[in-house]
């Protein structure tokens, strides 16, 4: 029997017939030292042609395939995860950490929602991009405790020391985040196509002499 009944929150669909992807990320393949401990934790290796990672209407839907590497392409061996995270459910609900109960007063909610951490170097005062990836912010600001302190890395140009920066992560990335798989081969326009189907403010990709943030959906009609 079809359903007839309302999806409730973001399970909602615009058909009920079908689910629209929104964007079809190229997935990128994994560094040297995470096929390093697939290879000595199982004797595997990262399937970058079956894994993949979806912006839908609704959620996100990710895969990350491995197979055998001494099997070849024996299906018996191949292993897949494959999880759908919803817009209004962890990991980007925004709720009250865990401080707000015993302190409510200084305390605020996260508001999670995915950037792009990036390293790099300063070069006489020249931005380096080296690596950059997707990662899961929890919050702009630390949550505890005043709301007051940023969760990015930021460098003024007076700054000798981030003039001549030799690695780590350059301003504007996330002090504190969590590990995103897989990873697309455009970070930058993954996040976007992310943030105008969760209806969320997400960084654009720096180098403008200004940083506007990429605006939702709802907010661009305003």
């Amino acid at each position: 029997m079809s359903r007839t009944t309302a999806h409730p929150g973001s399970t909602k669909l615009k058909s009920n017939d079908k689910i629209e992807i929104v964007y079809d990320a190229e997935v990128k393949d994994v560094g040297c030292v995470q096929k390093l401990g697939y290879c000595c934790c199982g004797c595997k290796s990262f399937d970058r042609e079956r894994s993949y990672l979806y912006v839908r209407e609704n959620s996100l839907e990710t895969n990350v395939a491995l197979k055998c590497i001494c099997c070849g392409d024996n299906n018996a061996w191949k292993t897949e995860n494959v999880q759908v995270l919803y817009f209004d459910k962890a990991p980007f609900k925004p709720a009250a950490p865990k401080c707000c109960f015993v302190i409510p007063l200084v305390c605020c909610k996260t508001a999670p929602k995915l950037d792009v951490s990036e390293c790099g170097c300063w070069i006489c005062c020249q931005r380096i991009v080296i690596c950059e990836a997707v990662v899961i912010m929890p919050f702009e600001q630390f949550p505890f405790p005043c709301c007051c302190c940023s969760n990015r890395n930021s460098h003024g140009l007076c700054n000798l020391w981030a003039c001549f920066k030799l690695n780590g992560p350059l301003d504007g990335t996330p002090k504190k985040a969590d590990s995103f798989m897989p990873q697309p081969r455009d970070p930058w326009e993954f996040v976007k196509a992310f943030g105008e189907a969760a209806n969320m403010s997400v960084r654009e990709k720096p180098g403008q002499d200004t940083m506007p943030m990429t605006v939702g959906k709802a907010s661009a009609k305003e």
